[in-house]
């Protein structure tokens, strides 16, 4: 299925229309005539990986993620139900259920999607308990097992929240002035409260993340510090932000991560 992705789905290496187009046709056949099924085998592997190879499981795991690209998130509720409960304090799969996780998050979609889709994965807790594990806790994930590949996949996946919550800051400056503030409804007051603390909680992992980062090659976290550069000159030309958000977020007293 990798390799198909590669040549058949994907095109990496060649960008010619007729093999794009070939690539679009084959995508929109699977979708309503075999990915579920594929999904369904996948995850088979996926909870028999204390019995199977584990290259054989981390190849399924990849495999899933690919397939969340160009796919309806709904078909993978159960993958992603058994990698969140079940492979997340697995070392030796943690690296490739934080693909799939990855793939998740950078997945296009509305924002308000993506908003229930990050709640839905709790997506802070599950960062806390790599970074940040508590000692008390026997699944607790110690950060000296961290490798490269691992150290990747989390840089990726805080990189893409900062970048959602980052643009949705710029949406919401043309909000502010397409309607006026006066005019923001409850509902988007909600919205850009957790907005915020998402953003908040992005940079908390980017300073976790550089504390660790001297053990890995420095290019790993190159995404970061490209998010928080943005994060830093949008706020820096839009400071009135910065105050209406603290109101927003103090009316509305939401604790979307820590519940």
């Amino acid at each position: 299925m990798i390799i198909f992705d590669d040549e058949l789905i994907r095109f990496r290496h060649i960008q010619e229309a007729a093999l794009l187009n070939r690539a679009t046709i084959i995508k929109d056949f699977l979708r309503t005539n075999g990915v579920a099924d594929i999904v369904v085998l996948l995850l088979e592997i996926i909870k028999n990986h204390n019995f199977l190879d584990v290259k054989l499981v981390k190849n399924a795991l990849k495999v899933v993620a690919r397939l969340i690209d160009w796919n309806l998130l709904n078909i993978f509720t159960d993958c992603v139900n058994y990698i969140t409960e079940n492979l997340i304090t697995s070392g030796n799969l943690l690296s490739e259920s934080l693909e799939v996780i990855n793939s998740i998050i950078h997945k296009g979609m509305d924002a308000p999607q993506k908003v229930e889709v990050i709640k839905y994965l709790k997506i802070n807790h599950l960062l806390d308990s790599i970074l940040r594990p508590n000692s008390q806790s026997e699944n607790g994930f110690n950060v000296k097992k961290i490798d490269e590949s691992i150290f990747f996949n989390i840089c990726e996946i805080v990189a893409n929240l900062g970048t959602f919550a980052n643009e949705t800051y710029d949406s919401f400056k043309n909000i502010i002035f397409s309607i006026g503030v006066s005019e923001i409804t409850e509902d988007q007051q909600v919205f850009f409260a957790f907005i915020n603390e998402l953003a908040n909680y992005s940079i908390f992992h980017c300073i976790s993340i550089i504390n660790i980062s001297k053990r890995f090659d420095q290019k790993s976290i190159y995404q970061i510090s490209d998010f928080l550069s943005a994060m830093i000159s949008f706020l820096k030309h839009n400071e009135f932000i910065i105050d209406l958000l603290v109101f927003i977020y103090l009316k509305q007293n939401l604790y979307f991560y820590k519940n």
